[in-house]
């Protein structure tokens, strides 16, 4: 359909159209359509290059999100997939994003950021694996975020428990925290959180 627009709009005689006359509001007309379909187009192009991909490259289908609302200003987007095949790691993604129409400023713990991962294999069980794993940093950072501005963090499972053994294949749950600095404290906001099936 898009090459039989861009033939309209070519100049000079066409075997379909060397004896029509075709009005000026019809050749806007179909500028517009062939505008919006290359706009279309970059659209989805734009879309599939931000689905998250695995390790081997190709884009996964199953992804899944929980959006948290803070109040008025914040809005927390958790991304990770329904399911990860053994060995690649899991790839979690935090959205912090400004929905408010004033700038805000934003102080984590840590610097970068930490993003706090606790992982359960059931809502009833302890914590079988929590991120960060090693030494962090004790300061702080500040980010200043205009309306509409998101600041992007992310962390990996390797699909081990603390003690860096594998996990079973099952359902986790997977529970994503921030750790804000406020007048009153340092507070450990949740984000989100999903659960995630381990296959073979």
């Amino acid at each position: 359909m898009l090459e039989s627009l861009l033939l309209l709009l070519t100049p000079g005689p066409h075997p379909s159209f060397s004896r029509r006359t075709i009005p000026a509001t019809t050749k806007r007309h179909v500028t517009w359509c062939v505008v919006a379909t290359l706009a279309l187009a970059d659209c989805r192009r734009r879309t599939e290059g931000d689905v998250p991909r695995n390790d081997s490259g190709r884009s996964k289908s199953d992804v899944h999100s929980e959006i948290v609302r803070y109040g008025d200003s914040l809005e927390f987007r958790l991304v990770a997939p329904e399911s990860v095949k053994k060995p690649h790691p899991a790839r979690l993604r935090v959205t912090t994003r400004n929905v408010a129409k004033r700038d805000i400023q934003l102080t984590f713990g840590g610097d970068p950021p930490i993003l706090e991962i606790e992982v359960r294999d059931s809502l009833v069980s302890g914590i079988i694996w929590r991120a960060p794993t090693g030494p962090v940093s004790l300061g702080m950072s500040v980010h200043h975020l205009r309306a509409g501005d998101s600041l992007v963090l992310e962390q990996n499972w390797p699909l081990e428990s603390q003690h860096g053994e594998a996990v079973p294949t099952g359902t986790y749950l997977l529970t994503a925290n921030l750790p804000i600095l406020t007048r009153n404290g340092t507070r450990h906001i949740q984000v989100g959180r999903l659960r995630m099936r381990v296959r073979e």
